[in-house]
Parts: C-alpha cells; sequence; structure tokens
C-alpha cells in the first residue's frame, strides 16, 4: 500500500497496488462507510499514454504520469478485502490490457 496524490484529485488517496502495474483506490470522499463498486478505480501504469520525453527525465513511475483508469462501475463487488470483481477489468483507451481481479490480485488473461 502506498499514498499518492493523483494529478485529477486535489487531495492524497490511498492507493493498493495489485501488481507491479495495476492498482486500485477507493475514491468516494466519504470517510467510514460500506464501500461501492461505484467508488473504486482500477488503475493501469501505461507507457503508451506517456510523452517520452516526460518518461526518459522522470526519477521514478509516479512522476511521468502513465497511470490510466478503467471503468468498474457496471462490474459486480464480490468482496472488499481481498479485493474481488467480476468480470474482467479492461484498458481499451491504451495497450489493451486485459485481466481479473481475484482474491486481491491482478490476473492477466
Amino acid at each position: 500500500m502506498s499514498v499518492i496524490l493523483w494529478g485529477f484529485l486535489s487531495r492524497q488517496i490511498q492507493v493498493d497496488m495489485l501488481s507491479y502495474d495495476v492498482a486500485y483506490s477507493w475514491v468516494c470522499g466519504i470517510e467510514d462507510h460500506d464501500h461501492l463498486i461505484e467508488c473504486l478505480w482500477v488503475w493501469h501504469n501505461c507507457d503508451m499514454n506517456v510523452d517520452p520525453v516526460r518518461k526518459e527525465n522522470a526519477t521514478n513511475t509516479r512522476d511521468y504520469g502513465g497511470w490510466t483508469p478503467t471503468g468498474v462501475a457496471a462490474h459486480d463487488l464480490i468482496s472488499v478485502e481481498p479485493l474481488h470483481i467480476e468480470a474482467s477489468i479492461y484498458w481499451p483507451s491504451c495497450c489493451g490490457m486485459h485481466g481479473f481481479i481475484r482474491d486481491g490480485k491482478y490476473l492477466a488473461v
């Protein structure tokens, strides 16, 4: 787990890593509540969305902004801890990465 300040938010949020390039965060804006699928953001660190010069000058992956969200609001939230959602997740706007989140892990297909 780590805390990252995403560029589109004005506050820091907790981000949990599912693999080296897939993470999730709960961005409901409400403290101490039951998580809903609509609050879940799933992210993929994709080089296809990165300016090559910006990436070359970055000191770590958080600096170059390759993190891309995918929509999961229509998915079923099976469990919060460990995270499990159905159906599969997909990033059509970048590299087309596709897989499942089960037992708190990202499983590529």
